[in-house]
């Protein structure tokens, strides 16, 4: 049988050295995150881990301080991720909760059947499919079973194997899903390609109905012409007529130079208006892409306050399973 660990190898002299060198890092601002640490100038600066072992192997918890080194893992990583002044005092809250002598190893156990199945804060929370809350249901009870002293029961590269199957299935579905979402794509795309095509013929059929119009123009401009050359040659007692005629074509080009004057003044206004249009468009997509990036950061900010108080909450659950942790059934010399 596999003798447990001792924690601070029933000592409360090695707890206290260790909860005063932790204390102390603190008290000197010597506690940072992102690196295990390393000395400087007779200082050591370093993270949880590294301000409790001046060093970077979580298995010397196992030799030093008679820890697990799985808990060893979990103080890092929650010190790592939870709000920075609650993480600040993390490292002394994790020491100062174990009672020298205390059996430590069903604490891991214990802390993963909470991380799973947990009603309020465990991973069956999120899953999306009954095979993925089958996998999760599977590993808890394997941890319960260890918990009851059934650990021989467990056959954990069957369990393994069963929750990567799962996994499996659920990328297939994924790979399915996805497919299925390109196909949408595709058919909105020839959708598009169609409007334009019938935006395309649209046009075409516009110009074609401008170049008649220009024709027709033409043609009218042409027995204009013809018109003038006959009264050229007419006789001269004709030339009232012609005079006549020559003050109606005044007429005429006055009219036809109002006409475009009036239609280039439209032409301007509508211009005009198409830019402030376009302005105003503009101006609308830009709030509404300011508006997007302040939803968007609103989100993740809201995303990181709940990662940080679910660690913190995770933090209080490993204290309270610590506490709880009842003296190991050995003698203690």
């Amino acid at each position: 049988m596999e003798t447990p660990l001792i924690a601070f190898h029933g000592d409360q002299a090695i707890k206290d050295k260790y909860l005063a060198r932790v204390r102390d890092h603190r008290a000197k601002d010597e506690l940072i995150r992102g690196t295990y640490g390393n000395w400087e100038g007779g200082r050591y600066r370093g993270c949880a881990v590294g301000c409790t072992i001046h060093g970077s192997d979580h298995r010397a918890y196992e030799r030093e301080l008679g820890i697990p080194s799985v808990l060893a893992r979990i103080e890092d990583g929650l010190f790592e991720r939870m709000a920075i002044e609650k993480a600040m005092e993390w490292p002394e809250q994790f020491l100062g909760a174990i009672t020298p002598g205390a059996d430590l190893s069903l604490v891991w156990p214990k802390f993963a059947v909470w991380l799973f199945a947990d009603p309020e804060d465990g991973m069956i929370r999120f899953v999306k499919s009954e095979a993925a809350a089958k996998a999760v249901r599977d590993v808890a009870d394997a941890y319960r079973a260890v918990i009851s002293g059934e650990k021989e029961k467990i056959n954990w590269q069957e369990l393994a194997d069963s929750v990567y199957a799962d996994r499996a299935a659920l990328a297939d579905r994924a790979a399915l899903a996805d497919r299925a979402a390109l196909a949408d794509r595709a058919a909105l795309a020839d959708r598009a390609a169609l409007a334009d095509r019938a935006a395309l013929a649209d046009l075409a059929a516009l110009a074609d109905r401008a170049a008649l119009a220009d024709l027709a123009a033409r043609a009218d401009r042409a027995a204009l012409a013809d018109l003038a050359d006959l009264a050229a040659r007419a006789d001269l007692a004709a030339r009232a007529a012609r005079a006549d005629l020559a003050a109606r074509a005044a007429l005429a080009d006055l009219a036809d130079l109002a006409a475009r004057a009036d239609l280039a003044d439209l032409a301007a206004r509508a211009a005009r208006a198409d830019l402030a249009a376009r302005a105003a468009l503009a101006d609308l997509a830009a709030r509404a892409a300011r508006a997007d990036l302040a939803a968007r950061a609103a989100r993740a900010d809201l995303a990181a306050r709940a990662a940080r108080d679910f660690y913190f909450r995770a933090s209080q659950k490993l204290l309270e399973l610590l506490k709880e942790a009842k003296p190991a059934e050995v003698a203690i010399a």
